[in-house]
């Protein structure tokens, strides 16, 4: 019995008694005469490989997966990443009309990859590419830029006219992933003087009257130039003959309507300047004035320069913002007739400016 007992517990299950005896059938069929009756070695040993099996399978297939995620996650660090330095706002400051400003911008690449397809777009009135096109003259940048380097974009702005003026600066390019783009905003300030807004100030173009000029009907219309005294140049604006105690006088006006914003905010201001002299000392006193009109056709204001009759060139200058509502700006020479044929009064390098600041 001790020896059956030991069988049992060997084989487990497997055995089965009868009452002839032991019936020597196991799972694996019947064991051999001389056996031990340790039948279980067999199928420990495939149990043993197969969950051997599975937990490399599982490795392989945790490692699998780690190896795809950690790819996942370096492709998606893997980007170019340009920046403007001088982004989000760049300004050009103060711009006297007609003069260029010009700055070179920086472009960095922080990213990991090659930024490429690299093109650049200019928004806003006066910008441009200085020299005219992309990366603007003096530039280095070009279609792609490696990690940690750097390239420069030249952009310029010109004064047409006063104000502020807005624009922008867009870099695009692409990486290995997708497309993107970097953004400045432009800012620019246009002031200064116009040139002179009176023609033939100067007396150069001749005339009788003088060319680009007005006579004031029944006030003197013998207005016309002359060689014989010139305070620049060759030729002056001479007054003539007339009637006795005549007021003598000519004009020329600016339309300034296209400037309404700037005047109706108080903002331009017009300066006259000129020479004037007479023939002979106390001889036929004379002025220059600056009125600014609406558009109906009102003087709303009127400057006058002190009146003039000696010899010597004196030098004449009426300076005023021009009131709100003021569409035109007139210039008028005046010389006020005390006797003789003539009004002896000279008028030469008139020049009528306006200014924004």
């Amino acid at each position: 019995m001790r020896w059956i007992a030991a069988l049992v517990i060997g084989v487990g299950t497997a055995c089965a008694f009868d009452s002839s005896g032991i019936s020597g059938t196991s799972a694996e069929g019947p064991v051999p005469d001389g056996s031990s009756g340790t039948s279980s070695g067999a199928p420990t040993t495939t149990a043993t490989a197969e969950a051997e099996a599975t937990s490399s399978s599982s490795s392989e297939a945790e490692a699998t997966s780690s190896s795809s995620e950690a790819s996942e996650s370096s492709s998606a660090t893997a980007e170019a990443h340009l920046e403007i330095t001088e982004a989000p706002q760049f300004d050009f400051g103060d711009v006297e009309l007609s003069d260029v400003a010009a700055h070179a911008f920086e472009v960095s690449n922080l990213g990991t990859v090659d930024a490429t397809g690299i093109a650049a777009e200019l928004q806003g009135e006066g910008y441009t590419w200085r020299g005219g096109a992309f990366p603007g003259e003096g530039g280095s940048c070009s279609t792609s830029l490696a990690p940690a380097q750097a390239c420069e974009i030249v952009v310029a702005w010109s004064a047409a006219t006063w104000g502020d003026a807005i624009g922008q600066l867009e870099v695009r390019y692409d990486d290995s992933r997708d497309g993107h783009s970097a953004t400045a905003t432009l800012h620019a300030r246009g002031v200064g003087s116009t040139t002179n807004l009176v023609d033939n100030g100067d007396a150069e173009d001749g005339g009788a009257p003088p060319t680009d000029w007005n006579l004031v009907r029944g006030a003197g219309e013998d207005w016309r130039t002359t060689t014989e005294f010139a305070a620049n140049g060759s030729s002056s604006i001479y007054a003539g003959i007339g009637p006795r105690t005549s007021s003598f006088r000519l004009r020329q006006a600016a339309n300034v309507g296209k400037w309404a914003t700037f005047v109706d905010a108080d903002e331009l201001r017009f300066e006259l300047t000129a020479q004037t002299r007479s023939y002979a000392d106390g001889n036929d006193p004379h002025q220059v004035r600056l009125r600014f009109i609406d558009d109906d056709a009102n003087v709303l204001e009127e400057l006058a320069s002190p009146t003039y009759d000696g010899t010597a060139w004196q030098a004449v200058e009426l300076v005023r913002v021009a009131p709100a509502g003021t569409r035109v700006v007139q210039v008028q020479l005046r010389c006020e007739k005390t006797g003789g044929d003539y009004c002896d009064a000279f008028f030469d390098d008139i020049l009528l400016l306006a200014s924004y600041r």
